[in-house]
């Protein structure tokens, strides 16, 4: 299986799939289409360990559960998904719950960090490891077990350092990696290096000419209120934490992708995402900014208010699990059809479906949405209904609101303005 699936990558990555070539003779010669490889958005060093990590992942359940997997497992090696690292870090831990207990941990456990995603790919191997050693032995896998680099056994300060080092100064500790104490070895060797190049510890981040200009006014923007989340990634996975309202930053880039509103800014201790629309930014400051996918943008945060939480959306936690009276929950992003009916100034007159499946498949098993409940626990009502489905007036943007349908429901909606329409 890991060869099939490494060997599927390879091709993928290569571009060298090609599309069957007619060989019966014809007058007319046909172009072989190529067809384009898919882009992933996580970072190759990054996949090439959480593509390892997945096909070991699958050996070790399939050892001790056989058939059998863990209720919300999503088995995911979707190389196109940004969510992948999400994916798999939640079924790592629930393998860790079912084989050990839902509370306990092996000593050492990383867990879910904040990080490069170089790093939170390895804190997969790590845990990895340490849960094989803990139902296996030390040095017991099974067949066709792939592994990690020695590195990946080490504590995580080592692992972090060995990765600003070898990302900012290419260095790499002279050390053999079957050697007993490599890891306290490296370690010696990271930090002499750092002791000796300070400046190789410096996060980098967007170039300062691509700033100047790139919005109006002064550059310094401030958050407003209390729900300018910080962000370690675009997709909103890795929140950071509350930027207080006192501290200011300068918008470097933004996401280019249709609806998204995510703000790359830098401030004093960090540089994370953001919906421009909790800043005192503007919507023209926010288009004039480049393309995100042109910097090279170094999320971190060491200021006070930094604190990690890994947000799996709701699709990727309860997937395939059905809620009270057996529907099924299914993500709002992906399940859902929205009929615009009209704008007002508090939100947008809409009718929804709730689906089966995503929207994009030929039969998403859509149904008419008919109800919809507040946050609170208050049922919204209809304000009118337009062709046998009940018409709402929901506000604009991301909502917490559980929209149900005769087949599932989801408790996440996005309702777009008028000039994100067009």
């Amino acid at each position: 299986m890991k060869r099939l699936i490494l060997m599927l990558f390879v091709l993928l990555g290569s571009g060298i799939l090609a599309a069957a070539q007619d060989q019966l003779p014809t007058p007319i010669v046909e172009p072989t289409v190529t067809p384009v490889a898919p882009i992933s958005p996580i970072a190759t060093d990054a996949l090439r360990v959480l593509v390892d990590a997945r096909t070991d992942l699958e050996l070790l359940v399939q050892r001790e559960l056989g058939t059998e997997r863990p209720l919300g497992w999503s088995g995911s090696l979707e190389i196109n998904d940004p969510h992948l690292v999400v994916l798999i870090r939640l079924d790592l831990e629930l393998l860790a719950a079912r084989l050990i207990s839902v509370d306990t941990r092996p000593f050492g456990w990383f867990g879910a960090q904040a990080g490069a995603p170089f790093i939170t790919a390895t804190d997969i191997r790590h845990d990895l490891e340490l849960l094989a050693n803990a139902r296996l032995g030390i040095g017991v896998r099974p067949t066709g077990w792939t592994g990690g680099s020695a590195m990946t056994g080490c504590a995580r300060e080592t692992q972090v350092l060995a990765y600003t080092l070898l990302t900012n100064a290419s260095f790499v500790p002279e050390v053999d990696g079957s050697m007993a104490q490599f890891c306290t070895i490296s370690a010696s060797q990271l930090e002499a290096y750092a002791g000796q190049n300070p400046d190789a510890l410096i996060v980098r981040s967007a170039p300062a000419q691509a700033v100047a200009g790139s919005v109006s006014g002064s550059g310094q923007f401030t958050p407003q209120g209390n729900a300018a989340y910080g962000f370690l990634d675009r997709y909103a996975t890795q929140r950071i934490g509350i930027i207080p309202a006192t501290e200011s930053f300068v918008p470097l880039a933004r996401s280019f992708t249709q609806f998204s509103r995510m703000t790359l800014i830098q401030g004093t201790g960090f540089q994370v995402f953001v919906d421009w629309k909790t800043t005192s930014m503007t919507e023209n400051d926010f288009r004039n900014l480049p393309n995100v996918n042109d910097f090279d943008a170094a999320p971190n945060c060491t200021a006070a208010w930094c604190t990690f939480a890994l947000i799996a959306p709701v699709e990727l936690q309860n997937r395939g699990r059905r809620g009270t009276g057996g529907l099924k929950e299914v993500s709002g992003g992906t399940h859902m059809r929205v009929f615009y009916d009209a704008d007002t100034s508090e939100g947008a007159l809409v009718r929804m479906e709730v689906c089966q499946r995503r929207t994009s498949a030929k039969n998403p098993g859509c149904a008419t949405a008919n109800s919809v409940v507040l946050s609170n626990g208050a049922a919204l009502p209809a304000v009118n209904t337009v062709g046998n489905m009940p018409q709402y007036l929901m506000p604009y943007g991301f909502s917490n609101m559980r929209i149900t349908s005769n087949c599932c429901y989801t408790n996440e909606v996005y309702i777009s303005t008028s000039r994100e329409r067009r």
